[in-house]
């Protein structure tokens, strides 16, 4: 689902990945006949999971 979502990024003024646009992603769920209570709790850890991958190293 996020391989095909992955164009539906939510992106800060500064272009860093803020988040999913979950309305689009759970449209796209929707007409795949996916279960969107399940979809919208899994989103949820894959949205912190991929604007933590996409931050700026802090190093």
């Amino acid at each position: 689902m996020l391989l095909a979502c992955q164009g539906q990024l939510r992106l800060a003024p500064t272009g860093h990945v803020v988040g999913i646009d979950m309305n689009a992603t759970l449209s796209i769920g929707a007409a795949r006949g996916s279960d969107l209570a399940v979809l919208a709790e899994l989103l949820l850890a894959a949205e912190f999971g991929l604007a933590e991958g996409a931050a700026p190293s802090r190093l």
